[in-house]
């Protein structure tokens, strides 16, 4: 049994390894052990072999310039090397992730929210509301600092940004899909807690019309606390 399980490692590291140096090969691979074995299609190491894979060619412009901050940097920037091609394999990678998940749940808290989130910031910067509706969920930190407004135009924000972060990257669902914020006000619920109010909207800010006011394009409210949970209050 040893023997075995030893063997498996040492194939499980290959695949791996090959997926982060020769991806094409990697991704050949593994569609060839699944064609021939076709119960690994659901095998969740060799899926997030597939999402590493296709995560090395989405990010391949961006990691050969470790000097670009996604978080900061502008859009149009952005797009000088990200293309329609590397958005696209950014999505397969993420819809791996998906189905790790849908198999099991575990998988995912030992992935870990960091693998997730080099390839959301820029998908979710390029196309608005495309990780929620992937992964079911998203984070404000993906929507990038261009559709996360303050209404009130407060001088100093509603935060600090080193404490608006912790709110920025907790996941949160909506009935919608979403793709701008407001965020609105902070404080403390009944239970001590610090929290910040965002209005969600499905729709980027340069798509509002000419007169239209923020509030009444709202399609979902939330309360983002600091333990790392939210509520809809609407």
């Amino acid at each position: 049994m040893y023997e075995e399980n030893e063997l498996l490692r040492q194939i499980a590291n290959k695949v791996w390894n090959l997926c982060e140096t020769d991806p094409d090969e990697g991704l050949r691979l593994i569609d060839e052990m699944m064609t021939q074995y076709p119960v690994l299609k659901t095998y969740s190491f060799l899926k997030l072999c597939k999402s590493r894979a296709y995560q090395i060619k989405g990010l391949k412009p961006l990691l050969e310039r470790p000097f670009i901050n996604i978080v900061t940097v502008g859009l149009d920037e952005l797009q000088k090397y990200i293309t329609d091609e590397n958005l696209n394999y950014i999505e397969m990678a993420l819809l791996e992730l998906k189905q790790i998940e849908d198999i099991d749940p575990e998988t995912m808290n030992i992935i870990g929210e960091k693998y997730v989130d080099g390839m959301a910031v820029v998908l979710e910067r390029c196309r608005p509301g495309r990780v929620q509706q992937i992964l079911g969920r998203t984070k404000l930190k993906y929507f990038g600092i261009d559709r996360i407004v303050d209404p009130y135009a407060r001088r100093d924000g509603i935060l600090p940004p080193e404490e608006l972060q912790l709110f920025t990257d907790i996941f949160f669902t909506s009935s919608h899909i979403v793709k701008s914020a407001c965020l609105v006000e902070t404080g403390k619920d009944s239970k001590g807690r610090r929290f910040i109010l965002v209005w969600l909207f499905d729709r980027t800010f340069d798509e509002f019309g000419p007169d239209e006011k923020l509030g009444d394009a709202i399609v979902d409210e939330i309360y983002l606390f600091e333990d790392g949970t939210y509520a809809h209050s609407i």
